[in-house]
């Protein structure tokens, strides 16, 4: 699900929104349109064990006059004016997935993204709040990263040791598969951001395929980090991918048996 931040309400042209849909998703079609719209993408079809048959639905719920909840924007590294276009946004509506959790990621975040542009197209909304990653989305940033809106990277200091930093990812448990988390001191955030991020989209694209006790490249060649599925440190509970910084860079107790 995301929220649309909008300056002013916008009515949503239910036809318009399905022809933009179907532009990408030919195989899809309106089945409700007031109030906002309903989509089914008949690409997108499961059967279910007692034999019965249905689509993937997106749907826009419409606009609303009231102000959006106070939104924490804090975790939204990648849009510097969330904070303020969060404060600034009179109206909102909402785009959501229905049906969709029995269905391969792939194919969610496809029919989701689709539909989220074509929403998008119309309603020009000033940013985007995903609940479900807890950041606020800069909407031309979606356009070009599909991911942009289900999977974030965020940033704790533990304040009881100086230095220490948690990072994780947030989105890829709603689509069924593992965050990745890194515990860690003496490491340029940045550079962890991005390699957490490329190991969610390998992860996405390949699924949950690493096992306990593999080892991805480091950020300096040539480290190897071990990885180990985990409860996630930082809320919501989840199961995470831990990073194994090693010895130079822990944080935090760890059991590990040391090579030399």
């Amino acid at each position: 699900m995301v929220e649309f931040l909008l300056t002013e309400p916008r009515a949503l042209d239910a036809q318009q929104f399905e022809a933009a849909v179907r532009r990408e998703l030919g195989r899809s079609r309106l089945i409700g349109e007031s109030p906002g719209a309903m989509i089914a993408h008949e690409d997108f079809f499961h059967e279910y064990p007692d034999g019965k048959v249905a689509p993937m639905l997106t749907a826009v719920i419409a606009p609303e006059r009231a102000k959006p909840p106070m939104i924490d924007a804090s975790q939204s590294w990648r849009f510097p004016t969330a904070a303020s276009v969060a404060a600034s946004a009179g109206s909102r509506c909402v785009v959501t997935e229905l049906m969709g959790f029995i269905h391969p990621p792939g194919d969610r975040v496809r029919a989701f993204h689709v539909s989220l542009c074509a929403a998008i197209e119309q309603l020009q909304p000033v940013g985007l709040w995903s609940p479900h990653s807890q950041q606020v989305v800069d909407p031309l940033e979606v356009a070009e990263n599909p991911l942009a809106a289900v999977v974030n990277v965020r940033m704790f200091r533990v304040d009881s040791e100086p230095g220490v930093i948690v990072m994780d990812t947030l989105g890829l448990h709603v689509l069924g598969l593992p965050d990745v988390q890194c515990h860690f001191r003496d490491l340029d955030p940045s550079a962890v951001a991005r390699l957490l991020y490329n190991v969610a989209n390998y992860l996405f694209d390949a699924g949950d395929v690493i096992d306990d006790g593999e080892t991805i490249d480091g950020i300096e060649a040539p480290e190897r980090w071990k990885c180990q599925h985990e409860m996630a440190l930082v809320g919501p509970k989840r199961i995470v991918l831990d990073l194994d910084v090693g010895r130079r860079h822990a944080a935090g107790r760890r059991k590990r048996s040391w090579r030399r």
